[in-house]
């Protein structure tokens, strides 16, 4: 719908913002969910027995809003949050109730080249030893029943596929050339995975960059860069950084009758732990390698493929889960 904002606006930017909503043709609504629950627990066997002070039933449940206010000011600025209130069963005249902010996200295109999200983000997989979360939800066949049991924690934890929710800033740009290559995307991203205490705790951050590069329908290679690191602080007790680099490629053949993929992926870790009071230092650096080939014959549906992995034992990757047999 097409309106003046006017002062909800604050909830989300500036007045600035707020004067060229106002200029413009924007969009400002609601959408929300609501949910009560009621949970039934009983309490027996033979340890209840001569028990006179374990309750043996109990009742509990909770009513449960949320309201997102949506602001789009144009195509290249958005921004929404959500807003909850949760009020739990058998409290009266607003007892225990509270109320709170539970996402803020603002997003925007510069220049329409870089597109960019700031606040409550997600972020997706960027190789199998950077950034990586396999996909673990055996779920395809469940009864009706749990997968609506499931969706409460699945909401409540902002799970969605395998991504990673955190707070931060990240972007994203994709370049189109006409001769040579035909595109070069760059991604980047920065989190604090953990709040320093102000006094002996440090930030710990994790960031990263993605660059590749398509040549072709052919040819495909690209760059990946995570580290995790604590930004210093005077009084720290620890000390603590992980890199993990890696360069991948792939090589694809698709004709009619058949299919045909080459890749391969090599890197590299650092990681290093201080610890300031007893003036320890744990070190260590390894590498990995995969590569793997893959063909089918379209007419029979024959798929054959075959993989050659090392990962050395001190490799680590914070952000990626890298020692299992199968991912």
């Amino acid at each position: 719908m097409n309106n003046k904002v006017g002062t909800l606006v604050l909830l989300f930017i500036s007045q600035t913002y707020l004067s060229q909503a106002q200029a413009t043709k924007s969009q400002f609504y609601f959408t929300g969910l609501g949910r009560a629950v009621v949970t039934s627990n009983q309490l027996g066997g033979n340890l209840t027995t001569g028990d006179t002070l374990s309750p043996k039933r109990g009742v509990s449940g909770y009513a449960l809003f949320d309201l997102q206010p949506n602001l789009t000011l144009n195509d290249d600025l958005k921004a929404n949050a959500i807003l909850r209130m949760r009020n739990p069963f058998g409290s009266f005249f607003g007892d225990k109730t509270y109320f709170e902010f539970r996402q803020f996200q603002i997003i925007g295109r510069i220049r329409k080249i870089v597109e960019y999200e700031i606040g409550d983000i997600y972020l997706g997989n960027m190789s199998k030893y950077t950034m990586f979360l396999p996909d673990e939800m055996y779920n395809r066949y469940e009864a009706d029943v749990f997968k609506m049991r499931r969706s409460l924690p699945d909401y409540e934890n902002f799970i969605i596929g395998n991504m990673w929710r955190q707070q931060g800033v990240k972007t994203n740009s994709r370049f189109g050339f006409n001769k040579y290559i035909k595109e070069v995307g760059i991604n980047t991203f920065g989190v604090r995975t953990n709040p320093t205490n102000e006094t002996n705790i440090p930030d710990r951050v994790l960031a990263g960059f993605r660059s590749d590069v398509k040549q072709s329908d052919y040819f495909w290679a690209g760059f990946n860069y995570v580290g995790m690191l604590d930004i210093p602080i005077d009084r720290a007790t620890i000390n603590y950084t992980n890199h993990v680099t890696t360069g991948e490629a792939k090589l694809t053949l698709n004709k009619e009758t058949f299919f045909a993929e080459w890749s391969g992926e090599l890197g590299s870790s650092s990681y290093r732990f201080v610890q300031v009071l007893d003036d320890s230092t744990v070190s260590y650096k390894d590498f990995f390698y995969e590569t793997g080939i893959k063909g089918s014959y379209k007419p029979a549906k024959i798929l054959l493929f075959a993989n050659l992995r090392n990962v050395g034992p001190q490799f680590s990757s914070p952000s990626a889960q890298t020692m299992r047999l199968n991912i």
